[in-house]
């Protein structure tokens, strides 16, 4: 059996530290900003806002989210107290539109900057537009660590994920790191969580299984299983948030050094291959930070010609195993499960668009270089000449 490639195949990190050395070496890896470990991001990006909250105490609190992403963003502002207000993206491209502007009103508390792949997130431009109404930006980086976080993480309050499938994946767990600008308010949120039971033992033995199944044999057997619902989108409201046991906070730093020097080739090979691409009517899904900017992705995003060739590509790439996803394969309003204050926020047609032709490929560890040519090789072959 040739096996298959998982889309997101970031190694579990098992390595432990003791308590006080693990705090130490946390606040050391992100020196510029405080560190809040929690449960998890979206835990982290919850708390976030109730901070935001403090910071702009109004009767109806709203947080801006982009009208594509994970419905995780919806369950945080909800545990947060927030009412979430979709705005659509640009036409073919990750960001905001200009709708954006007419949104801020004087109930915002909070704009969400996403770092979708890591493609960027849009912070900087969006600081001239908020920073002068007061209002919060919050950057969501929990998938991306980009390389230059001085530059990258501009704002206030940058939300990090540290779950499967996450650049640093310890199938569990978050950080929310803030300046000083907004301590106050972060820690006296913080300070009344309860801390999360080490996970210990059994957390390790879930992470070597982990990482055997998605090996390339035992992940291909493992996606024919039914019922298991293998990469579904839905939406899960956020229970209680807790403080990350000081144990696993030492895992955090030592998973970022192994992160860090873990070499990333795929891209490279897939980044080579764009004019090729591109000629043929695919199109990098640009950011803030790439195309134009090359950033170490968690995913490679392509833009297909059309829908159709996103099925049918999407569709040779699974059947021949090469890990392609559609993400979360439409705009967040049609989600399953949302609360309907959002599922009734549309039309957002710019992003339903972007989900209708977004392909991301993998480029973890397993991926091999025959395996980017076959990916290149199967996406021309799906267009329509």
């Amino acid at each position: 059996m040739r096996g298959a490639l998982v889309p997101v195949g970031t190694r579990y990190f098992a390595t432990r530290m003791e308590s006080a050395a693990g705090a130490q070496r946390l606040r050391a890896s992100w020196p510029h900003h405080e560190v809040a470990p929690l449960s998890s991001g979206t835990a982290a990006l919850a708390v976030a806002l109730r901070a935001c909250r403090r910071l702009r105490p109004v009767a109806a609190p709203r947080v801006i989210v982009p009208g594509y992403g994970c419905p995780s963003l919806i369950a945080a502002c909800v545990a947060a107290g927030c009412e979430p207000v979709l705005v659509d993206l640009q036409p073919g491209r990750w960001g905001y539109s200009n709708e954006l502007q007419a949104a801020l009103t004087g109930e915002v508390v909070a704009v969400l900057a996403v770092d979708l792949l890591g493609v960027g997130d849009g912070a900087a431009e969006l600081g001239a537009l908020c920073n002068p109404r007061g209002i919060p930006i919050v950057q969501d980086s929990a998938q991306s660590i980009p390389p230059d976080p001085r530059r990258d993480w501009s704002a206030d309050l940058v939300v990090l994920s540290f779950g499967r499938g996450k650049p640093l994946n310890l199938l569990g767990g978050g950080a929310l790191l803030y300046r000083a600008a907004v301590a106050d308010a972060v820690r006296t949120e913080f300070a009344s969580l309860p801390v999360a039971a080490d996970a210990g033992l059994p957390q390790r033995l879930k992470g070597v299984a982990y990482n055997l199944l998605t090996a390339r044999t035992p992940y291909a057997l493992v996606r024919k299983l039914p019922g298991l619902g293998l990469g579904d989108t839905r939406y899960e409201a956020l229970t209680a948030p807790r403080r990350l046991d000081p144990r696993t906070c030492g895992a955090i730093a030592t998973a970022l050094d192994a992160y860090e020097a873990q070499p990333d080739p795929a891209q490279q090979w897939l980044q080579e291959s764009l004019p090729q691409l591109e000629a043929a009517g695919y199109r990098a899904l640009a950011g803030s930070r790439w195309p134009a900017h090359p950033a170490r992705l968690l995913r490679f995003p392509l833009l297909a010609p059309d829908p159709a060739t996103a099925r049918r590509a999407d569709d040779a790439l699974s059947r021949a195993g090469l890990g392609s996803s559609r993400m979360y394969e439409r705009e967040l309003p049609r989600i399953d499960g949302l609360p309907a204050n959002v599922s009734r926020q549309g039309p957002l047609p710019n992003a339903a668009a972007l989900a209708a032709r977004l392909l991301t490929l993998p480029l973890h560890h397993r991926v091999r270089r025959d395996d980017a040519g076959s990916i290149v090789a199967i996406l021309l072959s799906c267009v329509e000449r």
